[in-house]
């Protein structure tokens, strides 16, 4: 199939789902294990594009820096819609239904350093030339995953500069943006990561199963 016609077909029938959720919250390794748990046949991932690009540029902006913050995070935005484009296009060429991001394309919110959501978030609609509405419709469902409580995140968080306050504040606000999603559904953080990811697996086989 040429990709004009790969395109077409994958906008209209490709079901998109984002992961969404507070540093350690396990979107990363919530994809690796759908990737691991055979689900190819019909589910097609997307991996996070700013640990991508990290790993490719060396480049990390200046969390500090408000206005490098802003370039990068539209930059981003950028990123994240064409590359949910071409993961649409390849999802159509190899026969499956299903999408699975981690994170959306209002995941840069939090990163503007604006406490309020309502004004956060129209901060970022101005700087990506976006509207919260125009998200919304990009996905079909948004799985969002609960961050653990404090000890947790501090036992696993490794190279991670964020403090907990802050981790935390940032999750809330994502929650905030994406609850009034149609497809908003939560994931309940647990110790035991394999029954963190059969709710998770639950979820998707009850979200995807007419697809």
């Amino acid at each position: 199939m040429g990709i004009r016609g790969a395109l077409e077909q994958g906008i209209r029938t490709v079901y998109c789902i984002a992961l969404v959720g507070g540093q350690t919250a396990g979107k990363t390794e919530a994809i690796k294990a759908v990737r691991g748990f055979g689900y190819h046949d019909r589910i097609h991932t997307l991996g996070e594009l700013a640990r991508s690009e990290w790993e490719v540029t060396g480049y990390r902006p200046d969390m500090s820096d408000p206005e490098e913050m802003s370039i990068y995070q539209r930059w981003i935005y950028q990123v994240q819609c064409q590359h949910e484009m071409f993961a649409s296009i390849e999802a159509v060429r190899r026969g499956r239904s299903v999408l699975l991001a981690d994170r959306s394309r209002l995941c840069g919110v939090p990163y503007l350093g604006i406490s309020e959501t309502g004004k956060a978030v129209a901060a970022f609609e101005r700087l990506c030339g976006t509207t919260k509405a125009e998200c919304y419709a990009a996905y079909d469902a948004i799985f969002f995953l609960e961050m653990p409580p404090e000890d947790a995140y501090e036992a696993i968080r490794q190279r991670r500069q964020t403090e907990y306050p802050i981790a935390q504040s940032r999750s809330v606000m994502l929650f905030d943006m994406w609850k009034d999603h149609p497809g908003f559904r939560v994931v309940a953080w647990m110790e035991d990561v394999r029954f963190r990811h059969e709710l998770l697996f639950r979820q998707l086989f009850d979200c995807t199963a007419s697809r």
